[in-house]
This record gives C-alpha cells, structure tokens and sequence, in this order.
C-alpha cells in the first residue's frame, strides 16, 4: 500500500488520543487511499487525521515505529478465524460453512471471505496445506495457528461494543411516503415471505445443534445460541411487516373514503 500522504508526531497524536498507546519519538504515516471517497473532504479539511480513529474511520496497528492507519473491516476476520478453530477447511468449504453458520447475521461476499484468508495467512494468523488432486487443482486446507487461536480468545474477552445496523429494507420503508400504499403494501408482503422461506430453512437446521434430550449440544451451543436469535429476528420481522401492511392499508382506505 502506498503511504504517501502525510507524517506527524507522537505529541500531536496524543493531542487528540492521550490514552493511546504509542512508542517514543515514533512517526505516523497514513495514507490517502485507505479513507473511503466520501471521507475525503473531511480528511484533507482536518490537521490531523488521526482524529478519524475517534469515530471508527480507521483502525491502528504498530509495527516498530511506525503506526500506520488502514480503514478495514475487523468482525469478519474474527468470523473466518473462528470457523477455523475447529478443523481445517478449504476456501470454498469456508464460503460453504459462513452461509450456512454466520450469514444470518453476518453478511460477507465469498471474494471477501478469500480476501480476508489471504490477510490471515500473511499475518501468520492462519497456515494451509496442500493436498494433491488428480484431474483438478490442488486444494489448500487451512487452519488456525497458535498465534491464531491466542488473538481469536483476546477478541472474545473485549468489551461488546454497540451493534452498527444497516438495514437496507428499513432504508425504503423510511421514505415509503413517497409512493402510493399499495406499492408499499406488496413490498412489505414480499419481504415478509421471503423472511418466511428463510425461517424454514433455518429451522430444518436447528436438529443439528441438539443432543437427543433436545438440549443444546456443548461443543455447538454458539452456533445454537446465534441461528436462535436468526430465527427470533425472522419471526418478529415477520410481525412487524404484518403490523407495517396493516398501517398502509388503513391509510389506503382514508385515501379512498
């Protein structure tokens, strides 16, 4: 990555983040590819862009003494780490296991999940083998290392930290006082039946989870816990279209009358 934007000092950092930890005389370099477009004009309007580490723009990591500054996106790394931490999968059983076991509340492109395996692998975080394949590519199987292993069970032991919703279906209901109600009313039916579909599906794989006295199974009991609160959310979102449709169609009828 090039870092040619700009440099400044420990003490003008500090100025902004005292309690971040910093060695002596250090120099930080950011770079101006990593701020997303619409940050641009705030970054070059600001002395210094550390402050952007403040509202979770950037992320800081140190290496001797430099501290460089790289927007990313932290949770998916943990979510690829710890699907690894039970038995060696290819890149592909990898994208497989994330659809099945984390995108009902995670979402992630399977170019990402590669991406994010490659980083991984370079940090030392993640290693491979390779098996030998007749008629097709060799496959790698990958696994967590020990450094690995060590930074997933720091993650887990951090304080939670408030949950950042981006609901793109709540984004067109927020402005659904420009078209007419019935429009909004066959939206809100299709959403709720897709939730639906999504919900059966869910629960064709909850026997997976529970022993034979229908209790959570130990070594399962997270991924129990989270297609839990999936199939919680798809049947309240489902609760919540009912009660959206029944708001545009009395709405429809004040029109009418």
């Amino acid at each position: 990555m090039k870092m040619a934007t700009g440099f400044f000092s420990d003490t003008r950092v500090k100025k902004f983040i005292p309690d971040l930890p910093l060695p002596n005389n250090f120099i930080c370099a950011f770079s101006h590819k990593t701020i997303p477009s619409y940050h641009r004009l705030a970054w070059e309007a600001t002395p210094f862009c550390i402050s952007f580490v403040q509202f979770g723009f950037l992320s800081c990591s140190t290496k001797g003494d430099i501290l460089k500054l790289e927007g990313c996106s932290m949770a998916l790394r943990y979510a690829v780490m710890g699907l690894l931490s039970g038995e060696e999968m290819s890149g592909y059983d990898l994208t497989q296991q994330f659809s099945m076991k984390v995108s009902h509340f995670w979402n992630a492109h399977h170019t990402q999940i590669y991406r994010e395996l490659q980083k991984l692998e370079v940090e030392g975080l993640v290693s491979h083998r390779l098996i030998e394949q007749q008629d097709r590519p060799d496959k790698k199987l990958y696994k967590l290392t020990e450094p690995g292993m060590k930074e997933l069970f720091t993650w887990l032991s951090e304080e939670p930290k408030p949950p950042k919703m981006k609901n793109e279906s709540l984004l067109r209901v927020s402005l659904f006082h420009l078209i007419p109600p019935a429009q909004a009313i066959a939206f809100l039916e299709a959403s709720r039946d897709t939730h639906a579909h999504i919900l059966s599906m869910m629960d064709a794989f909850r026997g997976d989870y529970m022993s034979e006295s229908q209790e959570p199974i130990a070594e399962k009991v997270g991924e129990y816990l989270t297609l839990d609160f999936g199939m919680r959310f798809m049947r309240s979102w489902m609760e919540w279209c009912d009660f959206a449709i029944g708001v545009f169609k009395r709405l429809e009828e004040n029109q009418t009358s």
